[in-house]
């Protein structure tokens, strides 16, 4: 049987070192979301949720939002484009106990009164559990398919000159 550390090495060291971006399962989405069905009188009748989503790019830059998600039956979800969204950006890098993450708050579409943009560096470890992973009381599994979604709709062009100003020390 193959141990916790083992299938993490697996699943996120050897998929975010590959060359190429198309092999990288990067997406992770917050388990157990509660959809919502639109109206009858939409059709095709889609479902939406509230969603958290973790982002791993292979060159160690990170991104954690909250946005909508919508589905079509069971395929693939994707981020939802005229809703509100939070993202954080940062770093990460994988330790023994996780993955070790610095971010902060780079964009709301909502803000709240005194809420400042960029926000504070926080620093974060991502714990994994058999297939998902910890992070912040939210249970994530890897979410394959949605890469282009998450790149286009809410953190821009994956090649775009980003340097997260969170860097790990």
């Amino acid at each position: 049987m193959i141990g916790p550390r083992i299938w993490l090495l697996l699943t996120l060291s050897i998929p975010l070192s590959a060359q190429t971006h198309s092999s990288v399962q990067s997406v992770w989405i917050e388990k157990n979301l509660k959809w919502q069905k639109a109206p009858k009188e939409i059709q095709p009748r889609p479902e939406s949720a509230p969603a958290a989503i973790l982002y791993f790019y292979p060159n160690h830059h990170f991104a954690f939002f909250y946005s909508y998600v919508i589905r079509y039956g069971h395929h693939v979800p994707t981020v939802s484009a005229g809703d509100g969204f939070k993202i954080y950006r940062g770093m990460w890098t994988q330790t023994e106990g996780g993955i070790k993450v610095r971010y902060r708050l780079e964009e709301h579409t909502v803000r709240r009164e005194g809420e400042r943009i960029p926000g504070e560096c926080q620093d974060g470890l991502i714990q994994f559990r058999t297939k998902e992973l910890s992070f912040l009381g939210m249970q994530f599994e890897a979410a394959p398919g949605m890469d282009e979604s998450v790149q286009r709709t809410a953190l821009g062009i994956p090649n775009q000159p980003y340097e997260p100003v969170c860097n790990l020390k």
